[in-house]
Protein backbone atom coordinates (compact mmCIF):
# COMPACT_ATOMS: atom_id res chain seq x y z
CA UNK A 1 0.00 0.00 0.00
CA UNK A 2 1.12 3.32 -0.59
CA UNK A 3 0.76 6.37 2.03
CA UNK A 4 -0.12 9.50 1.18
CA UNK A 5 3.01 12.04 0.39
CA UNK A 6 1.60 15.46 1.90
CA UNK A 7 3.28 18.34 1.52
CA UNK A 8 3.26 20.66 5.03
CA UNK A 9 0.48 22.75 3.07
CA UNK A 10 -1.61 19.73 3.16
CA UNK A 11 -1.23 18.75 6.52
CA UNK A 12 -2.26 21.95 8.12
CA UNK A 13 -5.47 21.93 6.04
CA UNK A 14 -6.05 18.28 7.37
CA UNK A 15 -5.93 19.50 10.68
CA UNK A 16 -8.00 22.50 10.31
CA UNK A 17 -10.67 20.82 8.79
CA UNK A 18 -10.53 17.99 11.48
CA UNK A 19 -10.51 20.82 14.30
CA UNK A 20 -13.50 22.40 12.02
CA UNK A 21 -15.08 19.27 12.46
CA UNK A 22 -14.68 18.81 15.95
CA UNK A 23 -16.05 22.23 16.99
CA UNK A 24 -19.47 21.45 14.79
CA UNK A 25 -19.75 18.13 16.44
CA UNK A 26 -19.40 19.68 19.83
CA UNK A 27 -22.10 21.83 18.93
CA UNK A 28 -24.23 19.72 17.14
CA UNK A 29 -23.80 16.13 19.09
CA UNK A 30 -25.44 12.65 18.34
CA UNK A 31 -27.60 12.58 15.51
CA UNK A 32 -31.26 13.44 16.26
CA UNK A 33 -32.98 12.51 13.44
CA UNK A 34 -33.97 14.33 10.82
CA UNK A 35 -38.35 15.10 10.22
CA UNK A 36 -38.10 17.03 6.69
CA UNK A 37 -39.86 20.03 6.17
CA UNK A 38 -42.00 18.80 2.78
CA UNK A 39 -43.86 16.30 5.82
CA UNK A 40 -42.87 12.97 3.09
CA UNK A 41 -43.22 10.69 6.15
CA UNK A 42 -41.27 7.94 4.26
CA UNK A 43 -38.17 9.62 3.88
CA UNK A 44 -38.19 10.44 7.65
CA UNK A 45 -35.27 9.54 9.26
CA UNK A 46 -35.08 8.73 12.97
CA UNK A 47 -32.34 9.05 14.92
CA UNK A 48 -32.30 5.19 15.98
CA UNK A 49 -31.24 4.77 12.22
CA UNK A 50 -27.75 5.91 12.84
CA UNK A 51 -27.20 4.62 16.15
CA UNK A 52 -25.08 1.02 16.96
CA UNK A 53 -27.92 -0.88 18.50
CA UNK A 54 -29.60 -3.77 16.81
CA UNK A 55 -26.81 -3.59 13.75
CA UNK A 56 -25.07 -6.61 13.35
CA UNK A 57 -21.16 -6.88 12.96
CA UNK A 58 -19.81 -6.34 9.24
CA UNK A 59 -19.29 -3.94 6.84
CA UNK A 60 -21.99 -2.09 4.86
CA UNK A 61 -21.11 0.11 1.75
CA UNK A 62 -23.72 2.77 0.57
CA UNK A 63 -23.79 4.35 -2.78
CA UNK A 64 -25.54 7.69 -3.71
CA UNK A 65 -26.52 7.82 -7.40
CA UNK A 66 -27.51 9.76 -10.35
CA UNK A 67 -26.45 9.11 -14.12
CA UNK A 68 -23.17 7.43 -12.84
CA UNK A 69 -23.59 4.47 -15.84
CA UNK A 70 -19.85 5.33 -17.19
CA UNK A 71 -17.57 3.30 -14.66
CA UNK A 72 -20.80 2.20 -12.03
CA UNK A 73 -20.05 -1.64 -12.64
CA UNK A 74 -16.98 -2.02 -12.98
CA UNK A 75 -16.04 0.10 -9.75
CA UNK A 76 -18.87 -1.70 -7.79
CA UNK A 77 -17.38 -4.36 -8.62
CA UNK A 78 -13.92 -3.71 -7.00
CA UNK A 79 -15.66 -2.85 -3.58
CA UNK A 80 -18.21 -6.09 -3.49
CA UNK A 81 -16.02 -8.62 -2.42
CA UNK A 82 -15.07 -7.10 0.81
CA UNK A 83 -18.60 -6.03 1.75
CA UNK A 84 -21.55 -7.84 3.68
CA UNK A 85 -24.27 -5.56 2.58
CA UNK A 86 -24.29 -2.98 -0.22
CA UNK A 87 -27.00 -0.25 -0.30
CA UNK A 88 -27.40 1.14 -3.83
CA UNK A 89 -29.77 4.65 -3.97
CA UNK A 90 -30.35 6.12 -7.40
CA UNK A 91 -32.17 9.62 -7.42
CA UNK A 92 -33.78 9.97 -10.79
CA UNK A 93 -30.70 9.01 -13.34
CA UNK A 94 -31.86 9.12 -16.92
CA UNK A 95 -29.20 6.71 -18.12
CA UNK A 96 -28.55 2.77 -17.28
CA UNK A 97 -27.37 3.42 -13.59
CA UNK A 98 -30.93 1.75 -12.86
CA UNK A 99 -30.26 -1.12 -15.04
CA UNK A 100 -27.08 -1.40 -13.83
CA UNK A 101 -27.95 -1.72 -10.10
CA UNK A 102 -30.82 -4.43 -11.01
CA UNK A 103 -28.31 -6.66 -12.29
CA UNK A 104 -26.11 -6.78 -9.52
CA UNK A 105 -29.06 -7.01 -7.08
CA UNK A 106 -30.18 -10.29 -8.99
CA UNK A 107 -26.47 -11.61 -9.01
CA UNK A 108 -25.63 -11.14 -5.70
CA UNK A 109 -29.53 -11.23 -4.00
CA UNK A 110 -28.43 -11.96 -0.15
CA UNK A 111 -25.74 -8.57 -0.60
CA UNK A 112 -26.84 -6.11 -2.90
CA UNK A 113 -29.99 -3.68 -1.98
CA UNK A 114 -31.28 -1.08 -4.35
CA UNK A 115 -33.71 1.86 -3.91
CA UNK A 116 -34.85 4.76 -5.25
CA UNK A 117 -34.87 8.32 -4.18
CA UNK A 118 -37.87 10.04 -5.70
CA UNK A 119 -37.60 13.75 -4.36
CA UNK A 120 -34.67 15.49 -6.63
CA UNK A 121 -31.73 16.21 -5.01
CA UNK A 122 -30.33 19.69 -5.98
CA UNK A 123 -26.81 20.01 -7.48
CA UNK A 124 -24.35 21.67 -5.46
CA UNK A 125 -22.78 25.14 -6.57
CA UNK A 126 -26.28 26.31 -7.90
CA UNK A 127 -28.55 28.96 -6.49
CA UNK A 128 -31.02 26.33 -5.87
CA UNK A 129 -28.56 24.21 -3.77
CA UNK A 130 -27.98 27.41 -1.80
CA UNK A 131 -31.38 27.98 -0.86
CA UNK A 132 -32.62 24.38 0.90
CA UNK A 133 -32.02 23.53 4.08
CA UNK A 134 -30.87 20.90 5.79
CA UNK A 135 -34.23 19.52 6.53
CA UNK A 136 -35.44 19.70 2.91
CA UNK A 137 -35.63 15.86 1.42
CA UNK A 138 -34.20 18.16 -1.57
CA UNK A 139 -30.64 19.03 0.40
CA UNK A 140 -27.88 16.77 -0.42
CA UNK A 141 -26.91 15.86 3.45
CA UNK A 142 -30.12 14.80 3.79
CA UNK A 143 -30.26 12.80 0.83
CA UNK A 144 -27.01 11.32 2.37
CA UNK A 145 -28.30 10.78 5.96
CA UNK A 146 -31.41 8.70 4.03
CA UNK A 147 -29.06 6.30 2.28
CA UNK A 148 -26.56 6.18 5.05
CA UNK A 149 -29.67 5.11 7.21
CA UNK A 150 -30.68 2.43 4.84
CA UNK A 151 -27.51 0.04 5.89
CA UNK A 152 -27.59 -2.54 8.77
CA UNK A 153 -24.15 -3.20 9.70
CA UNK A 154 -21.89 -1.99 12.31
CA UNK A 155 -19.14 -0.40 10.29
CA UNK A 156 -20.03 1.71 7.06
CA UNK A 157 -18.09 2.87 4.15
CA UNK A 158 -19.40 5.58 1.06
CA UNK A 159 -18.95 4.15 -2.23
CA UNK A 160 -18.22 5.99 -5.39
CA UNK A 161 -19.39 4.95 -8.79
CA UNK A 162 -15.85 6.62 -9.89
CA UNK A 163 -13.77 4.89 -7.35
CA UNK A 164 -11.75 1.30 -8.81
CA UNK A 165 -10.37 -0.19 -5.67
CA UNK A 166 -6.94 -1.72 -6.07
CA UNK A 167 -8.16 -5.03 -4.89
CA UNK A 168 -4.82 -5.85 -2.73
CA UNK A 169 -4.52 -2.97 -1.69
CA UNK A 170 -8.26 -2.47 -0.59
CA UNK A 171 -7.86 -5.94 1.52
CA UNK A 172 -4.63 -5.03 3.29
CA UNK A 173 -6.29 -1.72 4.28
CA UNK A 174 -9.06 -3.54 6.07
CA UNK A 175 -6.47 -5.81 8.15
CA UNK A 176 -5.09 -2.42 9.49
CA UNK A 177 -8.79 -1.38 10.95
CA UNK A 178 -8.98 -2.06 14.69
CA UNK A 179 -13.15 -2.99 14.40
CA UNK A 180 -13.33 -2.57 18.45
CA UNK A 181 -12.71 1.36 17.96
CA UNK A 182 -15.91 3.33 18.21
CA UNK A 183 -14.56 6.98 17.65
CA UNK A 184 -12.41 6.51 14.38
CA UNK A 185 -12.72 6.84 11.34
CA UNK A 186 -10.13 4.94 9.09
CA UNK A 187 -9.88 7.04 5.46
CA UNK A 188 -8.14 6.45 2.81
CA UNK A 189 -7.22 8.03 -0.59
CA UNK A 190 -7.10 7.96 -4.38
CA UNK A 191 -5.14 8.63 -7.27
CA UNK A 192 -6.29 11.23 -9.62
CA UNK A 193 -6.08 9.75 -13.00
CA UNK A 194 -6.06 11.46 -16.68
CA UNK A 195 -5.32 9.05 -19.89
CA UNK A 196 -2.83 10.64 -21.92
CA UNK A 197 -2.34 8.97 -24.97
CA UNK A 198 -2.18 5.08 -24.15
CA UNK A 199 -1.07 6.05 -20.51
CA UNK A 200 -2.11 7.20 -17.22
CA UNK A 201 -0.93 9.99 -15.54
CA UNK A 202 -1.37 11.84 -12.32
CA UNK A 203 -3.14 15.48 -12.13
CA UNK A 204 -0.29 17.75 -11.54
CA UNK A 205 -2.63 20.12 -9.23
CA UNK A 206 -4.44 17.76 -7.56
CA UNK A 207 -2.32 14.20 -7.60
CA UNK A 208 -4.67 12.97 -4.69
CA UNK A 209 -8.49 12.64 -4.06
CA UNK A 210 -10.08 12.16 -0.77
CA UNK A 211 -7.26 13.42 1.51
CA UNK A 212 -9.41 15.42 3.76
CA UNK A 213 -11.74 12.77 5.21
CA UNK A 214 -14.15 12.06 2.54
CA UNK A 215 -13.47 8.31 2.18
CA UNK A 216 -12.88 5.57 4.18
CA UNK A 217 -14.48 3.20 7.05
CA UNK A 218 -16.35 3.93 10.56
CA UNK A 219 -18.35 2.26 13.17
CA UNK A 220 -22.34 3.53 13.07
CA UNK A 221 -22.43 4.79 16.65
CA UNK A 222 -24.69 8.67 16.84
CA UNK A 223 -21.51 10.93 15.80
CA UNK A 224 -20.91 9.42 12.58
CA UNK A 225 -23.27 11.58 9.95
CA UNK A 226 -23.30 14.25 7.03
CA UNK A 227 -24.27 17.28 7.54
CA UNK A 228 -25.19 20.71 5.12
CA UNK A 229 -22.13 22.83 4.16
CA UNK A 230 -22.17 26.18 2.39
CA UNK A 231 -20.60 24.53 -0.58
CA UNK A 232 -21.10 20.52 -0.09
CA UNK A 233 -22.53 17.49 2.25
CA UNK A 234 -19.87 16.84 4.34
CA UNK A 235 -19.00 14.00 7.00
CA UNK A 236 -18.93 14.69 10.61
CA UNK A 237 -16.99 12.09 12.84
CA UNK A 238 -14.83 12.02 16.14
CA UNK A 239 -11.28 11.66 15.08
CA UNK A 240 -9.49 10.49 11.72
CA UNK A 241 -6.70 8.05 11.16
CA UNK A 242 -5.22 8.90 7.67
CA UNK A 243 -4.86 5.84 5.65
CA UNK A 244 -2.82 4.79 2.67
CA UNK A 245 -3.99 5.13 -1.45
CA UNK A 246 -5.88 2.28 -2.47
CA UNK A 247 -7.87 3.13 -5.59
CA UNK A 248 -8.27 5.32 -8.94
CA UNK A 249 -10.52 7.98 -9.14
CA UNK A 250 -11.65 7.91 -13.03
CA UNK A 251 -13.49 11.12 -12.74
CA UNK A 252 -11.42 12.44 -15.14
CA UNK A 253 -11.97 9.66 -17.58
CA UNK A 254 -16.10 10.73 -17.84
CA UNK A 255 -17.18 11.90 -21.13
CA UNK A 256 -18.30 15.18 -18.65
CA UNK A 257 -14.82 15.28 -16.82
CA UNK A 258 -17.52 14.11 -13.77
CA UNK A 259 -19.30 17.61 -13.69
CA UNK A 260 -22.91 16.54 -15.04
CA UNK A 261 -23.54 16.74 -11.10
CA UNK A 262 -22.60 20.36 -10.43
CA UNK A 263 -23.67 23.41 -11.24
CA UNK A 264 -22.17 25.57 -12.99
CA UNK A 265 -20.06 27.46 -10.67
CA UNK A 266 -17.85 24.45 -10.13
CA UNK A 267 -18.77 22.66 -13.39
CA UNK A 268 -17.14 25.46 -15.36
CA UNK A 269 -13.72 25.35 -13.08
CA UNK A 270 -12.74 21.72 -13.53
CA UNK A 271 -11.61 21.90 -17.54
CA UNK A 272 -8.99 24.41 -15.76
CA UNK A 273 -7.95 22.02 -12.72
CA UNK A 274 -7.76 18.80 -14.77
CA UNK A 275 -5.63 20.18 -17.57
CA UNK A 276 -2.10 20.07 -16.21
CA UNK A 277 -0.83 16.12 -15.38
CA UNK A 278 2.44 14.44 -14.40
CA UNK A 279 5.03 14.08 -16.64
CA UNK A 280 6.05 10.59 -15.33
CA UNK A 281 3.15 7.96 -16.06
CA UNK A 282 1.32 6.19 -13.08
CA UNK A 283 2.04 2.68 -12.72
CA UNK A 284 -1.14 0.97 -11.77
CA UNK A 285 -1.33 -2.21 -12.86
CA UNK A 286 -4.76 -2.86 -11.86
CA UNK A 287 -5.74 0.15 -13.72
CA UNK A 288 -3.88 -0.43 -16.67
CA UNK A 289 -5.50 -3.89 -17.28
CA UNK A 290 -8.26 -2.89 -17.36
CA UNK A 291 -7.64 -0.15 -19.62
CA UNK A 292 -6.27 -3.23 -21.77
CA UNK A 293 -9.20 -4.58 -21.68
CA UNK A 294 -11.63 -1.70 -22.78
CA UNK A 295 -11.91 0.61 -20.14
Amino acid sequence: MLKPKLSFTQILLINAVMIKKKIILHQRGEFKGLKNVENFSEYNIEASALHADGRTPGLSGFARLRNADTFLEICLRSHINFLDELILVDNNSTDDTEKICLKLMEEFPDKVKYYRYAPEVSKIATSEYDMQCENSVRDLSYYCNWVLSKTTYSHVMKVDDDHLMNQEAFASFINTIDFNAPDVFYSFSGYNVKKVGNTFKLLKRLPLAGLYGDHGIAKVNGFFYFFRDERYENLLYKKMKLGPTIYSHLKCLKPSLGAHNYGERLARNVPRLIHEVCDKEIHVSFLNDLYLNGL
